[in-house]
């Protein structure tokens, strides 16, 4: 009987007509999708269902990678140019530098396949405390529902990062992965989260609190997918309360500069792609105390918005090409961490070096003192990336997908470096670390003394 249901004749015109029904069926299919993806409300269940079911090859690659290599390809470098040098290089003795600091390394730990916080005496040359929440724990407290393709909310513990680890004097630790903000005590214990979708730089306010980018969710914005990214500015306190938060693209909307959301060739869900907020703490002649820095990375514009009057008063983009990390020198004067991205048919590539500018607001000059330095020792990670002025000769930088960070000079000396290797010989990233100066890090190395985690 199964042979003959298997053989048996079919008329030419019947086939015909079941291909004609397939692809009509096809047809209606990718524009019930296409036409859900702008307008999640047009066709109701049907059209939230066809989408899921569109999405079904990419959650299965997504799916199959993860099974076949577990947490580490989106956390492992994907080449390694350092011939197999490996943790912290100093150029220098210890206890020859008291006026080191101390380093908030952020990393994914290869051999235990977690990330972690270090804080490390530069001075001593030694690793004096390490944050190691326990991820399933913190993540299982989030009740939130995204649709937002980067977000981390319920991410596997050997997946989660701790991106940009803000440290208080108490030895308690504030953090985010495209996920709740998080903080954790000296003992890496939680002590609260704030339930909504944090994301990238984390940097203290004038009167003690924290500004954090956010996703605002789902975007109230016309013509946009349920999938898209509407950065937002969130202003929070180190208790854990959202004290302010204001949509960034309602704010360009607002100045008249909807053209950095719609103005790309092609729709994209992440048009702005806000990457650190950078508070001026006193008066200038160029900006006023509680304005703003900001970096728009997929735009490559740094802006200056003042909350006070809902202003964008100032904005650059170029020459820095898909920048991070706006940091304010002095009454005239800001550095940008420049990745010199370059978007090219095989992806992201930086084809010369990361470069750290500088711009005077007085004269409108920019200049690029470790240029040749950061050529020479061959900084390139195409996203992320920290940088940070430590005198007029020496800059932090960390190169984050390729899991370095080093001190180096203007005339080309390395003070430190570090370079994140597991025992396994690969390389993994590291998650915004920040330098800490002596006077914070001497009262947050007393506070994990006296807290006695064991």
């Amino acid at each position: 009987m199964f042979e003959r249901l298997v053989f048996k004749k079919i008329e030419l015109w019947l086939v015909a007509l079941l291909l004609i029904v397939i692809a009509i069926g096809v047809i209606a299919f990718a524009g019930i999708v296409q036409i859900t993806s702008k307008d999640s409300e047009r066709f109701g269940v049907l059209g939230e269902i066809s989408v899921e079911i569109a999405s079904l090859p990419v959650t299965m690659v997504k799916a199959g990678r993860y099974l076949i290599y577990g947490g580490a390809p989106d956390l492992e470098a994907d080449h390694d140019p350092f011939q197999e040098r490996s943790g912290f290089t100093y150029n220098y003795r210890p206890g020859s530098r008291p006026d080191a600091g101390y380093l908030a390394l952020s990393r994914y730990d290869g051999d235990i396949q977690r990330s972690v916080v270090e804080l490390v005496d530069l001075n001593a040359q030694e690793i004096v405390h390490r944050w190691s929440p326990d991820f399933a724990e913190i993540n299982g407290r989030s009740q939130i529902v995204t649709r937002i393709d980067n977000a981390r909310v319920r991410e596997v513990p050997d997946r989660a990062r701790m991106v940009h680890p803000y440290i208080l004097d108490d030895g308690s630790l504030i953090y985010n992965d495209h996920s709740p903000l998080v903080r954790i005590d000296a003992c890496s214990q939680p002590l609260w989260t704030i339930d909504r979708l944090f994301h990238h730089s984390i940097e203290p306010g004038a009167d003690g609190g924290l500004w954090v980018p956010i996703h605002y969710e789902p975007s109230g914005l016309h013509g946009v997918r349920n999938t898209f990214e509407e950065n937002g500015l969130a202003y929070v306190s180190t208790a854990g309360e959202v004290l302010f938060q204001v949509s960034l693209a309602q704010v360009l909307m607002d100045n008249g500069l909807s053209h950095f959301i719609y103005g790309n060739a092609d729709y994209t869900d992440d048009p702005m792609h806000l990457n650190d907020i950078q508070e001026a703490n006193f008066d200038s002649d160029y900006w006023n105390k509680g304005d703003l820095f900001l970096s728009l990375r997929n735009v490559s514009v740094v802006m200056l918005y003042r909350p006070s009057a809902n202003k964008i008063v100032w904005y650059k983009a170029w020459p820095w090409v898909h920048q991070h990390d706006v940091n304010i020198l002095d009454e005239r004067r800001i550095s940008i961490f420049d990745n010199q991205t370059y978007m090219y048919k095989y992806g992201a590539a930086v084809p010369v070096a990361n470069d750290v500018k500088i711009f005077d607001f007085a004269t409108g000059k920019i200049f690029s003192p470790w240029k040749s330095v950061l050529k020479q020792e061959k900084f390139r990670t195409p996203y992320e990336g920290r940088s940070k002025i430590l005198s007029e000769t020496d800059v932090f930088i960390e190169e984050s997908n390729l899991g370095r960070a080093a001190r180096v000079s203007v005339s080309g000396e390395v003070q430190w470096e570090y370079i994140n290797r597991a025992e396994n010989g690969r390389l993994y990233r590291l998650s915004w670390s920040r330098m800490v100066d002596q006077d914070l890090g001497n009262r947050i190395v007393d506070a994990v003394r006296n807290a006695k985690c064991g």
